[in-house]
């Protein structure tokens, strides 16, 4: 009797602790999942930010001084079309980052990278391809692996660069074409 009322206060005793435990633990659980919850999206903010201030940073490099230029392009066109400017920065960067070691001044080279930019997407658009695979093949053709853009319907062969070149009036169609021709 005695030891039988000590056996059920323990009993309920055990229960009660075990209950208000869990509840403790479930709480404990809700917000640390809310906590994650809260701070998942300020770590992407945070991340994001630092990649468009790497890219800013890539762009400053390799436009030099034309750099608002080509920042004022990228605003503008990135209202006009619907697409982030810091994508079109990321875009034309790249672009930039090929022509200047072919041999083009930065200012030639700011004005065929934005150029090159705009025309990317505009095939990517019509081609249902993203913009960012249609600059790394346009980029592929230019330094000489031509098949990159066969997908798109453009076909780039020695003679038909020399054609261009002499129409143009780049060179006599009879020597062989240098990387800035």
């Amino acid at each position: 009797s005695r030891n039988t009322q000590l056996n059920n206060a323990n009993s309920t005793a055990y229960t009660k602790l075990n209950a208000v435990i869990s509840v403790y633990r479930n709480k404990m659980l809700l917000a640390s999942f809310a906590v994650t919850a809260v701070a998942a999206p300020m770590i992407t903010l945070v991340n994001l930010a630092g990649r468009q201030e790497e890219i800013m940073n890539k762009a400053s490099v390799v436009f030099g001084e034309n750099i608002d230029v080509v920042t004022r392009w990228a605003d503008a066109t990135a209202n006009n079309i619907g697409r982030a400017s810091s994508s079109l920065m990321e875009m034309s960067s790249s672009l930039q980052d090929t022509f200047v070691p072919l041999g083009f001044t930065r200012e030639a080279a700011a004005q065929l990278s934005t150029s090159m930019t705009t025309l990317a997407i505009d095939v990517a658009s019509f081609s249902n391809r993203l913009d960012e695979d249609v600059v790394r093949d346009f980029q592929s053709a230019l330094v000489g692996n031509h098949e990159t853009v066969k997908k798109y319907g453009v076909i780039i062969n020695e003679a038909r660069l020399k054609q261009e070149a002499f129409i143009l009036g780049i060179s006599d169609g009879k020597e062989q074409l240098d990387a800035q021709q």
